[in-house]
């Protein structure tokens, strides 16, 4: 792989992973302030699919909409 293109998927590889700790901090942070359990839970998933699918070629699928990361 050129080295360039693996630059660029380490990046990605490093946004997902930051997005997903901010989502599970927000989470936590929501749930200590009283928040929705639900809401709660659909941010942990969300952060949980995207801690798993932190690769380029997932991040940048057209179909997956993603609703509280990168934000």
């Amino acid at each position: 792989m050129n080295k360039e293109l693996r630059k660029i998927k380490n990046q990605l590889q490093d946004m997902a992973k930051a997005e997903s700790m901010k989502l599970f901090r927000m989470a936590r942070r929501l749930e200590k302030h009283g928040g929705s359990p639900e809401t709660v839970n659909r941010i942990r998933e969300e952060a949980f699919t995207l801690h798993n699918t932190g690769y380029p070629e997932r991040l940048l699928d057209e179909f997956i909409k993603w609703e509280f990361a990168f934000r």
